[in-house]
């Protein structure tokens, strides 16, 4: 088990909530792009990426 801590900012805890309920099928990718001002390819990447990685998948990677 992974125990590194992960600091997100309030916009990125927000990519994660709308995130965690694109997974659960609670909205759809239209919605997500609308509502995080993303594209819906980039809401598809960001999704794939959530569901392989988890939260860790957020921050920035540089």
């Amino acid at each position: 088990m992974n125990t590194e801590r992960i600091t997100l900012s309030m916009k990125k805890q927000r990519l994660n909530d709308i995130l965690v309920k694109l997974i659960a099928g609670e909205i759809k990718n239209s919605d997500a792009s609308r509502l995080t001002g993303l594209s819906e390819r980039q809401i598809y990447r960001k999704k794939k990426a959530y569901k392989e990685l988890g939260v860790q998948s957020i921050p920035h990677k540089s």
